[in-house]
């Protein structure tokens, strides 16, 4: 079994390409920049709601570094040998 795995580029998602690596399965990472991971709230929402948006998401931030660790960059694959049938 060989896995391609698709995510975007936040802590939670290298974390769990770095552990599918692991398992000696994944082929392949397919990774889209998501941009900044605290985003700005949209200007049609109230100040509390943009308060209450920016506290979600810098906790969000926070938690995912605390729990996944230093899960920075992606995985250099190498490419599989070759296998014969």
């Amino acid at each position: 079994m060989k896995i391609i795995f698709i995510a975007g580029d936040h802590p939670r998602h290298r974390f769990i390409a770095q552990v599918i690596h692991h398992t000696g399965y994944l082929s392949a990472i397919i990774s889209e920049g998501r941009g900044p991971h605290v985003p700005e709230p949209g200007e049609q929402l109230e100040e509390n709601l943009a308060d209450l948006f920016r506290y979600h998401f810098s906790l969000r931030e926070q938690r995912e570094h605390q729990f996944f660790g230093n899960a920075t960059g992606l995985i250099a694959l190498t490419s599989p040998s070759p296998q014969t049938h």
